[in-house]
């Protein structure tokens, strides 16, 4: 059975527990992470965790550039 046909002939609760497991596992692996660098009572270890999580999930651009800036990690300013 292809991957097509096995998400087809799911039932809709089957599908409604994997978009719950993923929306889990996005807030477990994404959000908690981001709202603990956030808390970070000094900006300087702020920046640096954030450099960190820039490197380990290759956030910067090709250019060099940095398309999520340390600054934008933790920032709780809407982005523009």
């Amino acid at each position: 059975m292809s991957f097509v046909s096995f998400v087809l002939t799911q039932s809709p609760t089957r599908a409604q527990e994997q978009d719950e497991i993923t929306r889990l596992l996005v807030e477990k692996l994404l959000l908690e992470p981001t709202e603990q660098l956030k808390a970070l009572p000094d900006e300087e270890t702020q920046a640096v965790f954030a450099e960190a999580l820039n490197r380990l999930f290759r956030l910067r651009d090709d250019a060099g550039g940095s398309s999520h800036s340390p600054e934008s990690i933790t920032s709780t300013k809407p982005r523009k």
